[in-house]
């Protein structure tokens, strides 16, 4: 949110519609705030030191810098990274740099209630970490709490729109117009945004003014002024953290349905949310996500029903219509355990295999899958950790080949490594073969041994379902 240079000049103006009350300001743990997580390192699997002797600011750096993976098992270790109680980074005590990092990280990948949870065993007593508990709040649809921190703390914030929309939060109409009559006579609020706080305040000046123009992006604040005025979204759509509104029954299914693929697709939500929301009703339409839904439906009859050979095509049907809006591990989290214990015949059990190969306990289901795998198909290899007899086809299939045999690199920062190596493969089967590379070395040799198997097989897998 933008910072308001000027209200300074306007406290001057206006009476502080707080400084009738008690204040209270509570200072930061004697825990260092970017220690806070919510999953212990065993739990997560994760080395209790692994970014401690790195500056807070550049693991800050490295995790900003990170953008919308499209491996599932790199989503799934940076979901993991984000959440977990480790040691902190080095930094002076009270930086909150690096969990503010892992926060912004969660709500741009549309992990809210995440993000709420880890700023709210933060506290919010930092000005930065109150605009991100103040975002998410919003977006999830909690508006009465995002403005609580504030009404204890009014310096938590510089920005009038969001004192604005927190005194009619509370309920005290007339400090709210008048902070903002002065703040548009001062020019400290965007004239759009002061617009759409008026009508907000007094939705029947709607009637009389002009509505306010739809930018390409909108802010929570915005986004949440703009939906409760029913007005027009951003041209260019809403973010993922955004979508999380349309889950709610009143928007329909079809805007319920498009939000849990953009949600699911990211692990913002389960796999069985999705599933549940292609199960609430019968698709009335064709294209797009309908086609999803009703190949869904079929494969769950055809199971039902327990005939292989319909199992069959309703199978490879799914999977290709679940491929095309790159959901194919969402469909493996739903199917791959009831899927694994058919006998299917051979025109499918590719599908079967990749299915199951998907999933994150993959080594739980196979069972007698294996037999189907060629036996110099790379992915035998991945599975048995023998790369001797392994053949390569595509440029993808070499890396990761070199990868696992290859003399690893030795880490003097495995936190740097990583990320910085994920940083460069976010772009997933479409990024350098060399990157891909790099980045299974840097796993194995940072001892994820586990992690680097799932990546290579989803590379794998991702690139020849292309």
């Amino acid at each position: 949110m933008v910072k308001i240079a000027v209200f300074a000049a306007i406290v001057g103006l206006v009476a502080s519609p707080f400084a009738a009350q008690d204040i209270s300001v509570t200072p930061l743990s004697s825990i260092d705030t970017n220690a806070v997580g919510l999953v212990s390192p065993k739990n997560a699997g994760l080395p209790v030191n692994f970014w401690r002797d790195e500056p807070a600011s550049e693991i800050a750096r490295l995790i900003s810098i990170q953008n919308h993976h499209k491996i599932p098992e790199a989503r799934a270790f940076m979901n993991r990274l984000m959440v977990t109680e480790l040691a902190p980074p080095t930094g002076k005590h009270g930086d909150v740099a690096a969990l503010v990092a892992r926060v912004d990280w969660l709500l741009a990948n549309g992990a809210l209630d995440a993000a709420d949870a880890l700023l709210g065993k933060a506290g919010v007593q930092h000005p930065a970490l109150f605009a991100r508990w103040f975002d998410a709040k919003l977006m999830l649809s909690r508006n009465t709490e995002a403005c609580e921190p504030l009404k204890l703390n009014p310096s938590l914030s510089a920005d009038l729109p969001t004192k604005i929309y927190c005194l009619a939060q509370n309920m005290d109409w007339f400090s709210a117009e008048l902070t903002l009559v002065s703040g548009e006579n001062l020019g400290a609020i965007d004239p759009e945004r002061a617009r759409l706080l008026a009508y907000f305040l007094e939705p029947d000046l709607m009637d009389e003014g002009p509505a306010p123009k739809v930018q390409n992006q909108s802010d929570p604040l915005e986004f949440t002024l703009r939906e409760a005025l029913g007005m027009p979204r951003p041209s260019s759509g809403i973010t993922l953290s955004q979508s999380h509104i349309d889950l709610d029954e009143s928007a329909g299914w079809l805007a319920q349905l498009r939000a849990g693929e953009n949600l699911a697709r990211v692990g913002a939500i389960p796999a069985r949310y999705l599933d549940a929301l292609y199960s609430d009703n019968k698709a009335s339409a064709s294209g797009g996500v309908w086609e999803r839904v009703k190949a869904v439906a079929k494969l769950k009859r055809a199971m039902a029903q327990g005939d292989s050979a319909v199992i069959c095509k309703a199978l490879n049907h799914a999977w290709d219509e679940m491929q095309k809006v790159s959901l194919l591990h969402v469909f493996s989290d739903v199917f791959a355990q009831s899927i694994a214990t058919h006998n299917l015949s051979a025109d499918c059990t590719e599908t079967q295999v990749n299915t199951v190969l998907l999933h994150p306990n993959f080594g739980a289901l196979l069972f007698d899958l294996v037999e189907y795998i060629p036996e110099k198909d790379i992915l035998r290899a991945i599975l048995a950790m023998n790369f001797t007899d392994a053949e390569t086809n595509t440029p993808i299939e070499t890396a990761i080949h070199g990868a696992f045999t290859s003399q690893l690199p030795i880490l003097v920062s495995p936190a740097r490594s990583i990320l910085k190596a994920m940083a460069d493969t976010a772009a997933g089967t479409d990024s350098d073969p060399r990157s891909i590379q790099r980045v299974i070395e840097t796993f194995l040799a940072a001892g994820f041994e586990t992690e680097a198997q799932r990546l290579a097989l989803q590379y794998i897998i991702l690139d020849r379902a292309k």
